[in-house]
């Protein structure tokens, strides 16, 4: 709703969540909402602060923010609100970050540059264009997977590239691995795995359907099917 151009919340019922108190309230995922109070004249070069709140109101992160915003991974079902400010000390800018995961935990870490809950003990953090995959946020959590370049999720598998043409995948206990020259996930949680210009197919749990059955270049995929 909007009354005297502040923004609030009603439920399908019209039942006021929210008084109209907000100069911007945007809706960002998990019942979460970008808010802030100050209001911003056009002509100002002032810029107003965000914080972060549910639909009963109660405050996440408080209005300090200068942006916030969804970061959402490889897929859209992975995703973390991102709050950053930046701040002048002795005359160098530092950014000042905040992570809100699904579960509504507040994360304040400003040496990451993101980080995603995958599930309740396994995280994928970016660090220095570096991505790890650990059992928690914090220094001391276990390290599952690190990777020079871009960590892919895909139906409890993870992958990425060794960096020389090759791909490595994890089995969701980390313990069984596939190296190959590519790979493509098809219906059925199956995937298609080419190494040595051979295709073969394997369940998600790399139990072997098919092996060495086509001689073949690379992997095209036709109607979800190859």
């Amino acid at each position: 709703m909007k009354k005297n151009n502040k923004i609030g919340l009603i439920d399908h019922q019209e039942n006021i969540k929210l008084e109209a108190n907000y100069f911007s309230f945007n809706y960002l995922a998990f019942g979460l909402f970008a808010f802030s109070l100050s209001e911003k004249n056009p002509y100002d070069f002032y810029q107003p602060k965000f914080g972060l709140c549910d639909t009963e109101g109660n405050v996440l992160l408080e209005e300090e923010y200068d942006e916030i915003s969804i970061s959402f991974y490889d897929y859209d079902d992975i995703a973390t609100i991102k709050a950053v400010s930046t701040e002048l000390i002795n005359g160098e800018e530092f950014e000042k970050k905040a992570f809100v995961l699904k579960d509504h935990t507040v994360i304040r870490k400003d040496d990451i540059d993101e980080i995603w809950m995958v599930d309740k003990d396994k995280f994928i953090i970016q660090k220095e264009g570096k991505y790890t995959l650990k059992s928690g946020w914090d220094d001391d959590a276990k390290i599952f997977i690190e990777a020079s370049d871009n960590l892919y999720a895909c139906n409890g598998i993870f992958s990425h590239s060794l960096g020389n043409g090759k791909y490595r995948l994890y089995r969701n206990d980390f313990i069984v691995t596939i190296e190959c020259d590519n790979y493509k996930f098809i219906y059925d949680e199956k995937i298609v795995i080419k190494k040595n210009n051979y295709l073969s197919l394997v369940d998600k749990n790399f139990n072997v359907i098919k092996n060495n059955f086509y001689n073949a270049k690379d992997i095209v995929l036709i109607n979800n099917g190859f």
